[in-house]
């Protein structure tokens, strides 16, 4: 079980969903995934709360309803990608050096960390966190868990020259044939996150999840009430591949990793 007690700078390490509707997105979500549920009280109010999906007891990501002027603003149930860093407000004025823009300066999540969000110069949001009581994701990369995040970008070479200044990244283009250039970017001589050209008139992150059979997770996505965007695609040197939504159109994406091969 790929367990974790820390998450390197410039990683990503949690992902959280603002829903239009927690409960029916929790029975989704268990029974997509087998989470446990863990909810933390936000205030006084007992509908207030933080709700934390958990696998053998850890925590795996987390949801929260939208607050009421996120509904009012029109802004649809979404997943937000979060990057670990070790000093937010330092990270948040680089963001700004670059070009980025801070939508929520940074604060403090009571004694679990401090974190912020921002957008990319194309308009992608994405949220830092700086870990104090908690690393965010304590399991990730096996079945049911995060394995993944990939920005669409209306204008990818904004976006790479973007991320490689504020989180020091490496990237490398690939050659996808029709599907265009994918970009991989790196950091700690490892893969952290992906860029591709988006597919929508809108600049996006967008979370994976890894699974065992994706063809059969994204059936039962839309025996759920989900719908699918890409169905179960094949991709060489990856694996099985498919995005979807859940019920309240919440966007995300799944991974079947491709078997390993010996050289």
């Amino acid at each position: 079980m790929p367990e974790f007690t820390s998450h390197k700078e410039g990683t990503f390490s949690f992902a959280d969903l603002q829903t239009s509707d927690l409960e029916a997105a929790t029975r989704f979500y268990t029974d997509l995934f087998g989470w446990g549920i863990n909810d933390q009280p936000m205030s006084e109010d007992p509908t207030d709360i933080y709700r934390e999906f958990t696998k053998g007891g850890k925590d795996v990501c987390g949801a929260s309803k939208q607050r009421p002027e996120q509904a009012e603003a029109g802004v649809p149930p979404m997943w937000n990608t979060y990057f670990t860093v070790s000093d937010v407000d330092l990270t948040a004025k680089e963001i700004e050096a670059a070009g980025g823009t801070v939508h929520a300066p940074p604060f403090d999540v009571f004694d679990v960390g401090r974190m912020a969000v921002a957008a990319d110069p194309a308009g992608a949001f994405f949220c830092l966190w700086q870990p104090k009581t908690s690393i965010g994701s304590y399991i990730m990369q096996e079945p049911n868990t995060l394995t993944w995040t990939e920005c669409g970008s209306t204008d990818t070479e904004k976006s790479k020259a973007f991320y490689t200044q504020v989180f020091g990244w490496t990237s490398e283009d690939q050659d996808m044939g029709p599907g265009g250039t994918y970009t991989v970017f790196s950091a700690h001589d490892a893969f952290v996150a992906g860029l591709m050209k988006s597919q929508m008139p809108m600049s996006y992150w967008l979370i994976y999840f890894a699974v065992e059979d994706c063809k059969a997770m994204t059936e039962k996505v839309r025996a759920g009430g989900g719908q699918v965007m890409m169905d179960s695609d094949p991709i060489p040197g990856v694996g099985t591949v498919s995005v979807v939504t859940d019920p309240q159109g919440a966007m995300f994406g799944m991974i079947e990793a491709a078997p390993q091969t010996n050289a």
